[in-house]
């Protein structure tokens, strides 16, 4: 592993960020309070299964995606796909979805990682429900909202950076080779942040924003970007 990546493992620091993370209270408004209500949907329905053909929690997800900022007026290539479509992609991906659904991320043996990185990575290339060439960004955002406890939303402003940007880049270009590609060159890092932290994550997870096991990782991510890649 990269140094960069040293910094999440040791207790202190891993809690550092996460406070960085807290102390920023970088995200506000729809981003959260679409986000709370979409997984307090799937919650109380229950099953995957349900959720999956749940047109309210669609409907929150979609309104979660664009609030995310997957979807922007005007000429622009950050578009979501019509609701309908997002529906339908989502109904087609099921069998996919349900089946990983029986993972967690804190929970993946080093045996069953290989393989459960490469399920999750061709999900996340075959969801399509951004009009972007590039489903990575959209297709983990959705899909942890699915499947929170296994998939971590990447998005390019932090996560993108932490992973391949340096020296405080304002723009950090989409690694080449595909989502499925990328999602599988990051997902083993999360992996090993997650098992370094199994304690601390626990002792995060409910808490505000810090909505999964996932979830808690990201922040301390984007906690560790605030402070040691800040944007000139």
């Amino acid at each position: 592993m990269g140094t960069i990546y040293q910094f999440l493992i040791k207790k202190e620091n891993f809690e550092h960020y996460i406070g960085v993370f807290d102390d920023a209270e970088t995200f506000s408004g729809p981003s959260l309070y679409f986000h709370f209500r979409t997984l307090e949907r799937a919650r109380n329905l229950g099953s995957l299964e349900t959720v999956l053909n749940d047109e309210l929690f669609l409907e929150y997800l979609y309104a979660t995606l664009a609030s995310w900022g997957l979807h922007r007026m005007g000429e622009t290539s950050t578009k979501l796909v019509d609701f309908r479509v997002l529906r339908g992609c989502i109904s087609s991906c099921s069998p996919d979805l349900i089946e990983l659904g029986q993972y967690e991320l804190l929970n993946i043996s080093e045996n069953q990682l290989d393989e459960v990185n490469q399920r999750l990575g061709d999900l996340i290339s075959k969801i399509k429900i951004s009009v972007s060439s590039t489903q990575l960004v959209a297709g983990s955002k959705a899909i942890h909202h699915i499947l929170p406890e296994i998939v971590p939303p990447i998005d390019r402003n932090y996560v993108i950076r932490f992973f391949y940007g340096r020296g405080g880049t304002k723009q950090v270009s989409m690694p080449t080779g595909g989502a499925r590609r990328v999602f599988k060159e990051m997902f083993p890092i999360f992996h090993y942040i997650g098992q370094n932290n199994k304690e601390e994550i626990e002792g995060f997870k409910g808490q505000g924003f810090h909505t999964s096991s996932t979830k808690v990782i990201d922040n301390a991510i984007i906690g560790f970007v605030i402070e040691n890649l800040p944007k000139k």
